[in-house]
């Protein structure tokens, strides 16, 4: 998944979105707004694909949202990325940074494995 170094990941904000406590950390308006916005750009590929069988053709759906939507979007993905990160630092500091150490090992224990 191809993303900004600065912001988190679409999937990953409406992970977070969908919790139940989410409105107690980050902004509830921002919170729907994005997962309006998000949910119709995060869509597998399968949902994009159109297959006939009587036919044996299979088709691409190029419906994406316009200009306005997506910025829109990522103005809205840049201002829960900005909370969600606060929330962090301030309540569990040092999370993100295990976390990402924990996934670095497993990748580094493929890899060796590999």
């Amino acid at each position: 998944m191809l993303c900004e170094p600065g912001l988190l990941p679409l999937p990953c904000l409406l992970h977070v979105c969908a919790k139940p406590d989410a409105g107690l950390h980050i902004s509830e308006r921002l919170m729907s707004i994005f997962v309006d916005l998000a949910e119709r750009v995060c869509v597998p590929i399968q949902g994009r694909l159109q297959i006939d069988a009587a036919r044996h053709q299979m088709t691409w759906s190029l419906d994406a949202p316009d200009a306005r939507t997506l910025g829109d979007l990522l103005f809205v993905q840049h201002k829960l990325t900005g909370q969600l990160l606060d929330y962090y630092d301030s309540c569990l500091p040092g999370r993100l940074e295990a976390r990402g150490g924990e996934l670095a090992d497993r990748l580094r224990a493929c890899a060796i494995a590999w």
